[in-house]
């Protein structure tokens, strides 16, 4: 409830959130979908795939995850770090036990702020659709008090996704 009152992180629905050891994140409003089609990307350039937006944030929209489908999601939850404290990001076990998988760029560096989290999500079914709504309980985070980090390694200095409100693919 600290990190709450804090404002390290915003935008709960419930404090039924709050966990004894984390705090349970939603599912955001907006996707970035894959467009089908290949297309070469060439990481040290860092491009971006080839995506396109899906709302969720009207009566009744969902997003219905085909079975081996990559999306980019967000969550609702905004977040302030400050400079001795980071994260990691987890499914929640109904999410992995529904076939949602998660990359594994799951950690939140100290001074990430007033942006909302990336969320890189698979469905690992080979055979069924997981259906998604806004707000839907997807993750936790789990938040790791440490020595301060100088101003210079901090990400509030030098992270290239701060400031992002929605979803974020690839930043040059």
């Amino acid at each position: 409830l600290e990190i709450v009152n804090a404002g390290v992180i915003t935008g709960l629905k419930s404090l039924d959130q709050v966990q004894g050891s984390s705090i349970d994140v939603q599912l955001g409003s907006k996707i970035e979908a894959e467009l089908s089609g290949d297309h070469i990307i060439v990481l040290r350039d860092r491009e971006a795939m080839h995506m396109y937006p899906v709302y969720l944030d009207y009566p009744g929209a969902h997003y219905d995850l085909k079975p081996k489908e990559f999306i980019l999601a967000h969550t609702v939850e905004k977040f302030n770090m400050p400079d001795d404290l980071s994260a990691t990001f987890h499914l929640k076990s109904t999410s992995a036990r529904s076939a949602i998988g998660h990359l594994l760029a799951v950690h939140i560096d100290p001074g990430f702020n007033n942006s909302v989290l990336t969320l890189e999500i698979e469905n690992v079914s080979r055979y069924h659709t997981v259906r998604l709504h806004w707000q839907d309980l997807i993750g936790q985070i789990i938040f790791w008090r440490h020595t301060k980090v100088p101003l210079d390694a901090s990400y509030r200095h030098k992270g290239h996704y701060n400031g992002d409100l929605t979803v974020s693919g690839v930043k040059p």
